[in-house]
């Protein structure tokens, strides 16, 4: 937060904004930057909320030195930190935003998924479960119970014939026409009165336009028309609820795929920032490695240098001693 509302005051982060960013903090005018300066600057300034502890211990992580004070150096790698450290939140909240997004896209594209597999197996249940409750409870009509008997016997217009037996019977009777009913084993059975009531209408149809007067039993090959009628209606019907069917799974079946690749570039998304990261860390602790080679590197060569110059300032002395021995030595001669 700091560093985003410092942001309009140091620009660019060069040493000349921040110093007169230090002028614009120094109250006393002493150069440096004391606690309670930052405290004002933070709260009556910038108009952050922060309590002084947070700010103090700020103030303490960028005092190198421990002298209680920031001195122009200091503040100048401070609000570099800062600026960093605002651009990589920067970073991360768009990068959260993105992700955000895509897993608010990819529920959808799951909720799509099972919404459009629910309505494939509710569809197929429903399906399943009219026929037999409308059967069950007597609700389907005669014709379509015997088309749908004729369908799934897959009985055909020469096996009816043989049926009715239109070679030598050209007409059909009421009794003889309940007593076919039943042996095309309807379910349910014809009720009382059902087959009774569909040959009145099957001999209203027959004779209606007729010129001449009335017949009171139905012609057997038209009987055998109109049941195979019945039969490609009730075929039709099936036709429409498979091709309904079909298009439910297909569309199911896009979405799952949809879902599969949307599941897959995420899983490599997250792979590949989890191996950039690896990579980072390991990059980092080399170079960290590097650096505590170097330093240790450096205090070898450093300690070596003053083990060479110590040596040397001892072997001077000594030389001072030998030459001064001889000389008193001379002397006393």
């Amino acid at each position: 937060m700091l560093g985003d509302a410092l942001k309009s005051r140091i620009a660019s982060g060069s040493k000349e904004h921040i110093k007169r960013l230090l002028h614009e903090m120094d109250s006393n005018g002493d150069g440096v930057l004391q606690k309670i300066e930052l405290r004002q600057m933070v709260r009556n300034n910038l108009k952050l909320r922060a309590d002084n502890a947070t700010i103090d211990a700020f103030f303490d992580s960028i005092d190198v030195d421990r002298s209680d004070s920031i001195e122009l150096d200091e503040l100048v790698a401070a609000c570099h930190k800062l600026m960093d450290a605002t651009e990589e939140a920067r970073e991360e909240a768009e990068t959260l935003l993105e992700k955000a997004e895509r897993a608010k896209q990819r529920a959808e594209t799951i909720s799509k998924a099972a919404t459009a597999m629910r309505e494939v197996e509710e569809e197929e249940a429903r399906l399943q479960r009219a026929e037999h409750d409308a059967a069950a409870a007597g609700s389907l009509a005669l014709d379509a119970r015997i088309g749908s008997a004729l369908v799934r016997r897959a009985v055909k217009a020469a096996e009816l014939s043989t049926l009715l037996d239109t070679k030598h019977t050209p007409s059909v009777g009421r009794t003889e026409f309940a007593q076919k009913m039943a042996e095309l084993q309807l379910q349910p059975p014809a009720a009382a009165g059902e087959a009774e009531a569909l040959y009145d209408a099957l001999l209203a149809a027959q004779e209606k336009g007729r010129d001449v007067g009335g017949s009171d039993q139905l012609d057997s090959k038209r009987v055998v028309k109109t049941l195979i009628e019945y039969a490609a209606r009730h075929k039709e019907l099936e036709k429409e609820a498979s091709v309904h069917l079909s298009q439910l799974r297909a569309a199911a079946r896009k979405l799952q795929r949809a879902v599969s690749v949307a599941m897959e570039s995420s899983f490599k998304r997250h792979q590949d920032s989890f191996q950039q990261r690896q990579a980072e860390a390991d990059e980092a602790a080399a170079r960290e490695a590097a650096a505590k080679a170097a330093k240790a590197e450096a205090a070898k060569a450093k300690a070596k240098a003053k083990a060479e110059e110590k040596a040397e300032f001892e072997a001077k002395v000594e030389a001072r001693r030998r030459a001064q021995k001889e000389m008193e030595v001379a002397l006393s001669a």
